[in-house]
């Protein structure tokens, strides 16, 4: 091997856009809520915990210890089904980084 490319911002794919969806998805399942699109600027580039603590925030709900890993663990499920959609080749680089 030569090198490696690592992606830590998105710079090759996208992929924010698959974290707010799946965060999306998920408020709309648990809370049915929507979440605006400015929500998602503040979720961008910071950890699952730290943005599900903005989102809650956000709703004004407090949720168990439990819950709150549960909706993580959830979220990111559902972030990486998102991703089969990427082309072979990004979701390499996406899931091995």
């Amino acid at each position: 091997m030569k090198g490696v490319l690592f992606d830590l911002d998105g710079v090759i794919a996208d992929t924010a856009s698959y974290h707010f969806t799946a965060w999306r998805n998920l408020i709309s399942q648990h809370f049915q809520a929507e979440l605006p699109d400015e929500l998602e600027e503040k979720t961008r580039g910071v950890s699952r915990e730290d943005s599900l603590k903005v989102i809650l925030s956000y709703l004004g709900k407090n949720v168990s210890v439990d819950e709150f890993h549960a909706l993580s663990v959830e979220k990111n499920s559902a972030y990486v089904a998102a991703l089969e959609h990427l082309s072979p080749v990004i979701f390499y680089l996406v899931l091995h980084p």
